[in-house]
């Protein structure tokens, strides 16, 4: 297994909630390719508070979606990443993703 890392440090704290989130679900879920969580219950796990608009957790979701899963290989000074998230869907109800199997067992850093 080779090491992995998810570099959050650009994110701003409630993306950083929504990606830890989704990634949190889709680990303690592995045996499920795509999740569908709804909505209300997705803000509960991401403590994103009661009154959520879904423009504004579309915001979230795109700003997390900018996470990459690197692989580095200093001794080979190669740099390999895959994006943290292989699909989304939002609806009115909804979130649908997928998690790249890279992320799931990578390490987020700077830790939350």
């Amino acid at each position: 297994m080779r090491h992995c890392e998810i570099d959050i440090s650009e994110l701003d704290p409630t993306a950083r909630s929504v990606l830890g989130a989704a990634l949190t679900h889709a680990r303690q879920n592995r045996e499920t390719r795509t999740h569908e969580v709804p909505l209300d219950d997705f803000y509960r796990l991401a403590d994103l508070g009661d009154e959520v608009y879904v423009r504004n957790f579309m915001g979230w979701v795109m700003e997390s979606m900018t996470a990459v899963v690197l692989s580095p290989a200093d001794e080979l000074e190669v740099l390999d990443g895959w994006p943290v998230f292989d699909k989304v869907k939002i609806t009115k109800t909804c979130f649908e993703f997928e998690v790249n199997p890279m992320a799931l067992d990578a390490i987020e850093f700077p830790l939350r």
